[in-house]
């Protein structure tokens, strides 16, 4: 849990950071933590996940609900504790943000504003490492977004997109990403 944080707070650092640090000072990190409010909710998404985990769950219980439901009220970003997301953790920016619960991601996943990740009559989406769901964005159903999957501003997602793939539009459709933003030598997404 420590380690995923701690991978969470370096993103977060470096993608305030203005030069990219491959890896941020414990001020940078500092920072961001306590200027970026969407890292907040990263922050007691990790601690609430923590004591899930704990021998101590039942009497911490109270306590993450509350701190839960605090942050989701001063954010608008709602990540239960059930939703499983791998190390390196980004949102974009703070705003209405919906995770189901049974939702799953990889590494690297970032999510901006607006955005609901959520379940059809059919399941939830999973996510594989480094995507990116775009500012009001939808991805809704059983579907799979592969590795390096981007989803584009308003998109509507109800079905797979596959790896290194773009899904635009509403409906959202998919097309192959010949050219990655972070292989022409710009920064990788934050």
């Amino acid at each position: 849990m420590l380690s995923e944080l701690r991978a969470d707070l370096k993103r977060a650092a470096r993608y305030q950071s203005t030069h990219q640090a491959a890896d941020p000072s414990a001020l940078e990190i500092l920072k961001a933590a306590v200027e970026k409010i969407e890292v907040w909710a990263i922050i007691e998404y990790r601690l609430r996940q923590a004591g899930d985990r704990s021998p101590l769950r039942a009497a911490l219980k109270p306590v993450t609900w509350v701190t839960r439901h605090l942050v989701e009220l001063a954010t608008g970003i709602c990540l239960p504790t059930s939703a499983k997301i791998g190390p390196g953790f980004a949102i974009n920016h703070h705003g209405p943000i919906i995770v189901h619960g049974g939702f799953r991601a990889g590494e690297n996943f970032t999510i901006s504003h607006q955005t609901t990740v959520g379940a059809l009559h059919d399941g939830v989406p999973t996510a594989g490492d480094c995507v990116f769901i775009g500012p009001g964005a939808r991805v809704i159903g059983a579907l799979q977004l592969g590795d390096r999957a981007m989803i584009g501003a308003n998109a509507v997602v109800t079905k797979d997109v596959p790896a290194d793939h773009v899904a635009v539009g509403v409906p959202a459709q998919s097309r192959p990403d010949t050219q990655p933003v972070w292989l022409s030598g710009a920064s990788r997404p934050a």
